[in-house]
C-alpha cells in the first residue's frame, strides 16, 4: 500500500529535479531578439498587401513584405533562436517496477517500485551550449540582413535599369524624328540641285541603324519588367511603367567613414564575426561535454503490511537516493571532438579575415566606380552636351549653305546622340554603384546614416 505522504514526497522530488535552472547569462539578449522577431514576424502577418504607388521606396516596402526569399532568411533566424532555450537538462526519467513476486521483509512485502533519475552535465556546459546556440543565431540574423540589403541593392539596379532602357527609347526617338526632318530637308535640297542624293542615302542608312536600335530597345522592356516584378513579388495583375525620372542626388562620400562604417556594420562580415564567436563558444561547449556527467536519483519502494501487523514500522516504505558519475575513458574520441571543434573555430577566423580584406577591396572598387560616375556625371552636364549642341547646330547651318557636306551632319547628331545616352548612363552608374555600396556598409548613405 502506498501512504499519500509518501506519495506526495515522491512527486516533490520529481518536481525539484525538473525545475533545476540552467544559468545563461544572455537571456536578456535573447528576449531582446525574440521581441524583434515577434515585431518583424507581425508586420509580414499584418503588412499592406496591396502596393501603393509606383516608386522605387513603394516596391522597396512592398518586397520587404512579400518576398519569399526574405521571409525565408526571417525564419531561418528565428527557428535558430528557438534552438537557444532546447539547450538545457535532460528529462528526468520516472519509472515504476512491480514485483511479480513479493521480496518479504520483516516490515512486510515489497510490492512496488518508483524511480526518478536526472542526468547532471558538467557545469558550465549548458551555459555555453547556450551561447553557441545564440550565436549562431546572431548569425543567422545578420545573413537576415544580408539578404535584405542584396534584395533591396537587386530591386534598385533593376529599376534603373529600366529606366535607363525608357531614356535610352526617349532619346533614340526624338533622335529618329530630328533625322527625318534632317532626310526631308536633304531630299528638297537634292530635288533643287543642292545636294547630291548621296546624302539623301546616307540620311536613310543612318535613320534605318537608328530605328533597328530602337527596336531593340523596345523588345528589352518587357523582360526587363518581368524581372524587377520577379524581384518585388508582384502579381501579374499590376503593371510596371517605366520610370520617367530617379531621384539623383550627388553625395559628398569619405573613403574612411565608409570603410569603418562597412567593418561596423556590413552583415555579412558580422555574420562571420558571430561565426568566430559560436565556434569559439562550441568549443567550450565541447570540452565541457568530454568531462564526466553525474546522475542523482530517488528510489522509493511501497511496502505491504507484516504479517503481524503490530510489528514495530510494518508496511514502513524505504527509500534510497543514488548517485552515479559517467567515467569519460574514450580519450582518442573525446581529443578527436575537441581538434574538430578547435578546427572550425580557427576556418572562422580564417574566413573573418579573408572576408575584411575581400570587403576592403570590393569597397575601394566601388569607391572608384562612384567617382568616376560622378565625374562624368559633371563632365556631361558641366557643357560638354551643351558644346555638342551647339556643334551640330553649326554643323548642320555650314551643311545648309554649302560649306560642309551632310556626312559631318550626320557625325555632329551621332556625336550628340551618343552624349545624351552616356549622360543617362552616368546617372545611372552613379545610382547604382551608391546602391551597392550602401549593400555593402549595411547602412543608407542617402538618408545620411553614415
Amino acid at each position: 500500500m502506498i501512504k499519500g505522504r509518501n506519495i506526495y514526497s515522491l512527486i516533490g522530488m520529481t518536481v525539484l529535479l525538473a525545475a533545476i535552472p540552467a544559468v545563461y547569462p544572455a537571456a536578456s539578449a535573447l528576449d531582446d531578439a525574440m521581441a524583434e522577431a515577434r515585431t518583424i514576424e507581425s508586420k509580414f502577418e499584418s503588412g499592406s498587401r496591396s502596393l501603393r504607388g509606383n516608386s522605387l521606396d513603394d516596391y522597396l516596402e512592398y518586397a520587404a513584405l512579400n518576398s519569399p526569399g526574405l521571409k525565408a532568411a526571417f525564419y531561418s533566424w528565428k527557428a535558430s533562436l528557438e534552438k537557444v532555450p532546447q539547450i538545457s537538462f535532460s528529462d528526468p526519467i520516472l519509472s515504476y517496477g512491480y514485483f511479480g513476486e513479493n521480496v518479504e521483509t520483516r516490515v512486510g512485502p515489497q510490492e512496488h517500485r518508483f524511480s526518478i533519475r536526472q542526468r547532471l552535465p558538467w557545469p558550465g556546459t549548458i551555459k555555453s551550449g547556450k551561447n553557441a546556440a545564440f550565436k549562431a543565431a546572431e548569425t543567422a540574423y545578420q545573413k537576415y540582413r544580408s539578404s535584405k540589403f542584396s534584395l533591396y541593392y537587386k530591386i534598385k539596379k533593376a529599376y534603373y535599369d529600366l529606366y535607363l532602357l525608357g531614356r535610352e527609347i526617349e532619346i533614340m526617338r526624338d533622335n529618329i524624328s530630328l533625322l527625318e526632318h534632317w532626310e526631308a530637308v536633304a531630299r528638297n535640297r537634292y530635288s533643287t540641285g543642292l545636294a547630291s542624293q548621296v546624302d539623301v542615302i546616307k540620311t536613310q542608312i543612318e535613320l534605318a541603324k537608328l530605328e533597328n536600335r530602337l527596336q531593340t530597345l523596345d523588345d528589352g522592356i518587357i523582360p526587363q519588367k518581368e524581372y524587377l516584378r520577379s524581384l518585388i513579388f508582384l502579381p501579374d495583375s499590376i503593371d510596371i511603367p517605366v520610370p520617367d525620372s530617379i531621384e539623383f542626388k550627388l553625395v559628398e562620400i569619405d573613403a574612411a567613414i565608409i570603410k569603418k562604417t562597412a567593418n561596423d556594420f556590413n552583415p555579412d562580415l558580422l555574420a562571420i564575426n558571430h561565426l568566430v564567436e559560436k565556434e569559439r563558444a562550441a568549443l567550450t561547449h565541447t570540452r565541457k561535454s568530454n568531462l564526466p556527467i553525474f546522475n542523482i536519483g530517488l528510489d522509493y519502494i511501497a511496502t505491504g503490511e507484516a504479517i503481524n501487523r503490530d510489528m514495530e514500522d510494518s508496511g514502513k516504505n524505504p527509500w534510497v537516493i543514488n548517485f552515479g558519475i559517467s567515467l569519460p575513458i574514450w580519450f582518442g574520441k573525446n581529443k578527436s571532438r575537441t581538434n574538430e571543434a578547435r578546427a572550425r573555430l580557427i576556418e572562422a577566423e580564417h574566413l573573418g579575415s579573408s572576408m575584411s580584406l575581400q570587403l576592403e577591396a570590393i569597397i575601394e572598387q566601388k569607391m572608384y566606380e562612384l567617382r568616376d560616375a560622378e565625374r562624368r556625371v559633371e563632365l556631361y552636364q558641366g557643357g560638354l552636351i551643351a558644346k555638342s549642341e551647339q556643334s551640330l547646330n553649326s554643323t548642320l547651318k555650314a551643311y545648309q549653305t554649302g560649306d560642309l557636306d551632310f556626312l559631318n551632319v550626320i557625325d555632329a547628331q551621332r556625336q550628340l546622340l551618343d552624349f545624351h545616352l552616356e549622360m543617362e548612363r552616368a546617372l545611372v552608374g552613379y545610382a547604382e554603384s551608391r546602391a551597392e555600396l550602401e549593400m555593402l556598409i549595411g547602412k543608407d548613405i542617402e538618408n545620411h546614416e553614415i
